[in-house]
């Protein structure tokens, strides 16, 4: 009985863990499965660390059977308590002190420790979606061979080589050619974070000039732009979508084109990676103007495109392509916008802060799946603690006799041992007996046994 409860008790413990962690890393696991063990960082921890519980379960349990004494009992449940507190909460409240640094350095700061900590499912998706859309962007571009299903690319994801070779090959050129281009010799990059990127702030960033590896390579067979004009509309159920006037797509249809001259460049827009619109209401909001402006932007939208791509889209003045389109809303008008697009997604590449991402998301992957398990020995340390002093106390109950005990219990009266042993041995009668001894030799032999038992 007792056996089979220590079983159930150990069960419960360090094993339950393990199980625990394995349910809560399914969703990492799934969204990077391509990226092969990383993914699987947290769960070998996890594992490793049950090891050195185990092989210390099996040893305090043998050398309790051996000795079967109390102090063996003890020693042993002081020692697999302190592996189990030294393998689940004490050794991660000491890397929780580290990890974050680790995390804030890796990422450049764009992601935080409290970030991944309560929502690592959430950034596993983010992580994986990076890679689906890197795929699909190439694979829309005809950086991939459209000849291969998508589909067959995005189950392969990073197990492909020539998906891997586009992120680490054109990660460098838009990292050595566009991030610290902007950080050494040029502007400042961070005044194109957030609400900083005004119109003046725009031109400073566009038109600084910057130092250009050109020899550096970029994978590009093809470029992928948006149009010109766009008109929103309503959907059947009233949902506002965007939509081309001739029914498609309204920002980007393929286009061949010879890979660029001089080497790749990027625009400041590129390292954000998202359009920038600018509304022609908000500009004109209070002037009472926009409804005479209105009917204007609609007529010659596309001649204005026309003439500011001419103007400020040129490769050779901004250093990298803008696409300028307008968006004429026709449900708000207010909404309507001058659309700076960006040449990133044309070329395949995600902005800046996601392709650093992307270009180290094994890395990304291996932080993510220490969370679960981070969690669990965390929480569930607790419960092998406690298993593991239940497992102690059981083996302790079920000794006879301590040390101590031994000792009284075999405290012979070891005089009295050996007069009866000598006794027993020392039979005088065959000396009574022997009718070769002489009355004097009888007398003598009796003498010093006598002696003898009286020590």
């Amino acid at each position: 009985m007792k056996t089979v409860l220590k079983i159930f008790l150990f069960v419960i413990g360090f094993p339950a863990l393990i199980a625990l962690t394995v349910l809560s890393s399914i969703k990492i696991i799934q969204e990077g499965n391509s990226y092969g063990f990383w993914v699987f960082i947290g769960l070998i921890l996890a594992v490793v660390f049950f090891l050195a519980y185990l092989i210390t379960f099996i040893v305090t349990e043998v050398k309790n059977k051996k000795s079967g004494t109390r102090k063996t009992a003890k020693n042993g449940l002081i020692a697999l308590v302190l592996v189990a507190f030294i393998f689940t909460s004490g050794l991660w409240f000491a890397i929780d002190i580290v990890l974050p640094g680790i995390l804030d350095d890796a990422t450049s700061g764009t992601l935080l420790f409290d970030d991944v900590r309560e929502n690592f499912e959430d950034q596993a998706e983010v992580n994986g979606k990076l890679l689906s859309d890197f795929i699909t962007l190439n694979y829309e571009n005809g950086n991939l061979d459209n000849d291969v299903e998508l589909d067959t690319y995005l189950k392969e994801g990073y197990k492909n080589e020539r998906i891997k070779t586009l992120i680490h090959t054109n990660f460098t050129n838009i990292d050595k050619n566009g991030y610290a281009s902007y950080t050494s010799t040029g502007p400042w990059i961070g005044l194109a974070d957030g609400s900083r990127l005004t119109i003046p702030v725009l031109i400073h960033l566009l038109f600084n000039e910057r130092d250009i590896n050109k020899e550096l390579p970029y994978l590009m067979d093809y470029n992928y732009i948006p149009k010109e004009v766009t008109v929103t509309i309503k959907d059947s159920e009233g949902n506002i979508i965007k939509q081309d006037p001739d029914g498609g797509d309204p920002y980007y249809p393929l286009e061949e084109r010879e890979d660029p001259e001089g080497g790749v460049t990027w625009s400041v827009l590129d390292m954000d990676g998202n359009p920038m619109e600018i509304k022609v209401g908000e500009l004109l909001q209070g002037t009472g103007m926009y409804g005479l402006i209105a009917p204007i932007i609609k007529g010659i939208g596309p001649s204005i495109v026309g003439t500011l791509r001419k103007i400020v889209a040129d490769e050779n003045v901004v250093g990298a392509p803008i696409y300028i389109a307008i968006n004429i809303d026709e449900v708000d008008p207010n909404n309507t916008a001058l659309v700076l697009a960006p040449s990133n997604t044309s070329r395949g590449m995600l902005g800046y802060k996601n392709s650093a991402w992307l270009n180290s998301n094994n890395l990304l992957f291996a932080v993510i799946s220490v969370f679960p398990t981070r969690i669990w020995l965390l929480i569930w340390g607790a419960i092998v603690v406690a298993t593991s002093v239940l497992i102690g106390v059981i083996n302790i109950n079920g000794t006879k006799a301590d040390d101590e005990d031994d000792d009284e219990e075999y405290d012979y009266d070891y005089d009295e041992f050996d007069y009866k042993v000598e006794k027993k041995y020392y039979d005088d009668s065959d000396v009574y007996n022997d009718p070769n001894l002489s009355p004097y030799e009888r007398a003598y032999i009796i003498a010093q046994r006598n002696r003898e038992r009286r020590g």
